[in-house]
This record gives C-alpha cells, structure tokens and sequence, in this order.
C-alpha cells in the first residue's frame, strides 16, 4: 500500500527542519531552562474531523521564584512540533519561532505564565480522491496521532488525537469549498465562498469559511467591503466565540471599523477615534465574559490605550 505524506499546517510559519547537532547556545539554553518551565499543550477536542480547523493551546510557566528569560527564538532555538502516526513514525518536525510572543529574548515573571493560542488545521484529500491542498492547508489522513512540542529541548505533555473521516455531506462542502478557493478572478472567488457560508452555515468547515472570506475581504477594502467585513466578523465572532480564530475576526471588525472611520492602515487615529474603536471592541468583551474571544478584546482594548499617549 502507497504510503501518503501526512502534513500539518500550524499557524503562520512551519518549516521543515533537517536533525542536527545542537549549537553551543543551544546548549548552553537548554541547560539553563531544564526544570525551570513547564511547556503545556492542549486542544478543545481529541476526536477531530479532517479539515476542520482547531487550536492549539501552548502554556509556557516560570517555575522558579526569579524572572527568567526565554533565548532568542530562531531556527536552532524554537517551539518544535512532533506529529507520530500509529504506527511510530514521525510525520512532521516543524519549527516555528513567532508562537511564543515576540521573536526576540523575553522575560517571565516567578510563577507566570504566557498563553499563546495557534490554528491547528488538519486537511486531507477530500476531493475526487486526488492529493490536493484543500483551504491553504496540506492534508493529515483518518487515523490516530500524537502531537507533542518542545521548547529549546524542554518537553511538553503529549496529546492523543483521532482524525475522522467528514460524514458525506461535509465531504461535498469541502469538495465546494476546495473549488471555490481556486476560483478565478480573486472577486468571484471570495463571493463564492460568501454563498457557501450562507448555504451551510452549520458545516463543521464554517471557521475555515469564516477565516478565509475575513482575510479576503480584507485585501481590498472598499466602504461597501469595509460595511461587509464589518458584519461577516461580528456574525463570526458570535458563532465562535471562544475560537482561536476569534483573534484574527476581532483583528478584521478593527480594520474594517477604522476604514469606516476614514483612518489609513499606517495612520494614528485621533483621540476621539480611539475612544469609539475603544468602546465597540469593549462591547464584544462585555458581550463574550470568560471567551478567547473576550481575552483577545481585552489585549486589543490595552493596545489602543497605548496609542493614547502617542
């Protein structure tokens, strides 16, 4: 039997890394964060469609009763990803150096702990049987995996993950979907994907529609896509709420708000503009308590406050 290469597509940035010897700061980092952190992961669920888009929580705590610093991430020094099939292969050795805050060196408090969520999609080949790259993602086949990390040679917990099969009719949602995302011009594209959503707005691909069809809207904005994206991000945010994904809609509902609000995508907003893009994200924490939804606003409330004394 062919064997097929499984991938997986972990936010931004996944590379590809070839084992080799640590470097001698490496090393040295290794040494000096063993026992001092606890690396966590987790995920809403264990039992996973293939293709639906899920979020990997990644907890990093000081353990130690002194700020600690986090080296430098980089291509030696990182968050590394390790995906095992069943059969105790390893698909995947990824490495991705913006997931834990800023890339550069920083500092945890006694007892902190910085939280970082991250899009986890697991795609396969649903469409006429071919290997094909559905959504912008690559494809993990049905089956059972483990997913682990490490973080400069500190281990995390490891997770237990079944991937399923989609039942029949979200397999033709992900057959519409794969077509529409290829679809050319751009325009026709993403109004093609607008009218999937509204058909199956309770697909278990809905997130993967929501946050392809923000990030296209948000390309080009015009006051009618502006008024658009507007809308699309709030009805997203309402259905999940506590989605990692919620961070790039409230992202989006930003954007397009200070488009409406005639302020540039490299321009200062006025005092006056603050206070009102202020109050709307603070009714989408008010409206959403205890979400990653919430969490998001409220990260997005203090950014503004900064932008006050500029």
């Amino acid at each position: 039997m062919e064997r097929k290469h499984l991938l997986l597509t972990l936010g931004i940035v996944l590379v590809l890394l070839v084992p080799g010897p640590p470097t001698m700061n490496q090393g040295q980092d290794q040494e000096a964060l063993a026992g001092k952190i606890e690396l966590t992961i987790s995920l809403d669920q264990t039992e996973i469609v293939t293709g639906t888009v899920q979020h990997l929580e990644i907890r990093v705590r000081n353990l130690t009763s002194q700020p600690l610093q986090i080296p430098e991430l980089s291509a030696d020094v990182s968050l590394r990803i390790f995906i095992i099939d069943q059969e105790g292969d390893t698909l995947r050795r990824g490495s991705i150096a913006h997931i834990i805050g800023p890339i550069h060196k920083f500092t945890l408090n006694p007892g902190e702990t910085v939280i970082r969520d991250e899009e986890l999609s697991l795609y396969d080949n649903m469409h006429e049987g071919k290997r094909i790259v559905p959504f912008g993602g690559l494809a993990l086949l049905p089956g059972s995996y483990t997913i682990s990390t490490t973080l400069v040679g500190v281990k995390s917990n490891t997770l237990n993950i079944i991937v399923l099969d989609p039942p029949p009719d979200e397999k033709e949602v992900a057959r519409l979907y794969t077509k529409a995302v290829s679809t050319h011009p751009f325009d026709k594209a993403t109004q093609e994907i607008d009218e999937l959503l509204s058909r199956f707005p309770n697909s278990v691909y809905a997130l993967n529609m929501y946050s392809r069809l923000v990030g296209r809207l948000g390309l080009y904005l015009t006051p009618e896509k502006a008024r658009k994206l507007e809308g699309i991000t709030l009805q997203g945010i309402d259905r999940f709420p506590d989605s990692q994904t919620a961070a790039s809609l409230i992202t989006y509902y930003l954007l397009a708000s200070r488009y409406s609000l005639g302020i540039g995508r490299d321009d200062l907003p006025t005092l006056e503009q603050i206070a009102e893009l202020e109050g709307k994200v603070n009714a989408l924490k008010l409206k959403y308590p205890g979400t990653r939804a919430a969490r998001y606003a409220s990260e997005q409330i203090e950014a503004l406050n900064k932008l006050k004394s500029k």
